[in-house]
């Protein structure tokens, strides 16, 4: 990042086992399209849905999904959020430290 933008590595397809790793919760609707077993035109989904799994996703489906709801409520009722970066993550001074 140091060296600028052209530096940087292509954009390649996003991985689709990551995305619950990079979101504190999915909501109901989002938890619905990564988790169900058909189709839905997620990004990188190819990744992981493949017909032999098929017979997996009569158990993973419903247990991913009631697991990834009740976290849902909880993470509304208890506030959860991600934490900021860490200021030392910063070239310049944020926006939101300036006082």
């Amino acid at each position: 990042m140091a060296h600028g933008p052209d530096k940087l590595p292509p954009p390649g397809e996003p991985n689709w086992w990551h995305k619950p790793l990079h979101a504190i919760c999915l909501t109901p609707a989002e938890a619905w399209r990564h988790y169900a077993p058909w189709r839905t035109g997620e990004p990188g989904e190819m990744q992981g849905k493949k017909n032999w799994q098929l017979p997996f996703w009569a158990v993973l489906f419903p247990y991913n999904l009631t697991v990834a709801i009740c976290w849902y409520f909880v993470c509304k009722l208890f506030n959860v959020r991600a934490a900021p970066p860490p200021v030392e993550a910063f070239e310049g001074v944020p926006a939101n430290a300036r006082e």
